[in-house]
């Protein structure tokens, strides 16, 4: 909650009000991952929950992270991505070397 939630204001209604809008598809803006030509598809999730995927797989250095500078130029950093369980886990852009 913010500085500007008023007394009526409390998180059972937001998540309410998340919920009812998921179930009738709407949002704001579409969803994507990374850019926009690969947008997330946002639906409520089953229940009950399944098991998690049981895939493990390397993946080519093709993960990247983009920064702007304060020089004004872009720097993009890889990393070795890796499927452990159906878990990618993303490094901080500090811990990846440039």
């Amino acid at each position: 909650m913010t500085a500007k939630a008023g007394p009526e204001d409390n998180l059972t209604k937001f998540v309410e009000m998340f919920q009812r809008r998921l179930d009738k598809g709407q949002r704001f803006h579409q969803p994507y991952l990374g850019c926009r030509e690969f947008e997330a598809i946002v639906e409520p999730a089953p229940d009950p929950l399944p098991n998690r995927t049981r895939v493990c797989a390397d993946y080519a250095p093709s993960a990247s992270f983009c920064t702007t500078s304060n020089s004004g130029g872009e720097q993009a950093r890889f990393f070795d991505a890796r499927l452990d369980n159906g878990v990618m886990e993303v490094p901080p852009f500090e811990e990846v070397p440039a």
